[in-house]
């Protein structure tokens, strides 16, 4: 009795061992960030054990099928989801109005916020053969790139008209991005708003805020590296030189010289408006005659070292004058 004991024992650990390793072992490296994916309806692929994406749906497909001509090119809906840590988010998608959603990943355990990714959908196969067949969902495949965020924090936007005018103020992103916090809120009350030429909006905004999600395009080959206790003074000079005013500085001091604290020094990559309309567009109903938008993507650093400085270009403030700070902060 206890060998046949024994022996059922053996073969029961033999496969639960075996079904044990098959059920939890996973390919955790099916792709690499920045690189050209393919994936299937029902497919889940991961970049590593933290991150992964499932291709849930096509929804909605009306694509002007190849070599036909239509009215309208048609679209195709349909949702992602990604996950990491045990959290989850859907990404819908539309492909004539494509934004390239963008998602975060929590960081493990209890730690505030994460990591934030941008999903660029390249492709979507097979296209139609023609206006009545319904593709299957088992045959469609989305070819998609995923890359690492960027988030511009605490972008201003400072409005100076010559006279009380109403506008309408909109941001795209050509490289990928979307909005994730505003005040007013966007995109609604960024719409026929009312603004003095002392830059007072609807008689209560100072200015026009926002953060968002943005590809990390920014150069670094050019800037400063600062030790903390000199911030103040570099970061008061700079946007002078720059270009902003006294009030504009004041916003920027107060509410970014109490966040850098945490390391000896600090380096200062400035973007300048070339740079920032690369990523962040910013439409205005009536033509600005003078814009400025600078962000400083700002590294955390243990030791001092030397950047080649760049040169600050003139800004003239005329007419219509539209300036912008913001920040992209890398731990």
């Amino acid at each position: 009795m206890k060998k046949i004991l024994t022996t059922m024992m053996i073969v029961m650990m033999s496969v639960l061992l075996y079904y044990g390793c098959n059920l939890f072992v996973k390919n955790t490296d099916d792709f690499d960030l920045n690189d050209t994916v393919r994936i299937a309806i029902g497919e889940k692929l991961y970049e590593n054990e933290r991150l992964w994406l499932h291709l849930d749906e096509i929804s909605h497909d009306s694509r002007c099928p190849e070599g036909m001509q239509c009215l309208i090119a048609g679209h195709v809906e349909g949702q992602f989801t990604a996950g990491g840590w045990g959290g989850t988010e859907t990404l819908g998608f539309r492909t004539d109005s494509l934004s390239s959603p963008s998602f975060m990943v929590p960081f493990e355990g209890n730690i505030g916020g994460g990591n934030y990714y941008i999903l660029h959908i390249i492709d979507i196969i097979p296209q139609r053969t023609d206006l009545e067949t319904t593709i299957p969902q088992k045959d469609y495949r989305i070819d998609f790139v995923l890359e690492p965020g960027a988030v511009a924090r605490k972008p201003n936007i400072y409005l100076y008209p010559e006279k009380t005018v109403k506008l309408d103020v909109s941001l795209f992103f050509p490289q990928g991005g979307e909005v994730i916090e505003s005040d007013p809120p966007y995109p609604g009350d960024w719409t026929d708003i009312r603004v003095r030429p002392d830059g007072r909006i609807d008689r209560k905004f100072g200015y026009l805020f926002y953060e968002a999600v943005i590809p990390d395009l920014w150069q670094y080959s050019e800037g400063w590296v600062v030790k903390r206790d000199m911030l103040p003074l570099f970061f008061r000079s700079n946007l002078e030189a720059y270009g902003f005013n006294d009030s504009e500085i004041k916003d920027f001091m107060d509410y970014w010289i109490p966040l850098l604290n945490a390391a000896p020094y600090y380096a200062v990559y400035p973007q300048h408006t070339a740079e920032v309309n690369f990523a962040v567009g910013l439409s205005i109903s009536e033509h600005p005659d003078a814009m400025l938008r600078l962000f400083y993507v700002i590294h955390q650093t243990q030791e001092a070292y030397l950047l080649p400085e760049p040169v600050i270009p003139v800004f003239e403030r005329k007419g219509f004058s539209v300036t912008e700070w913001g920040v992209i902060l890398h731990k």
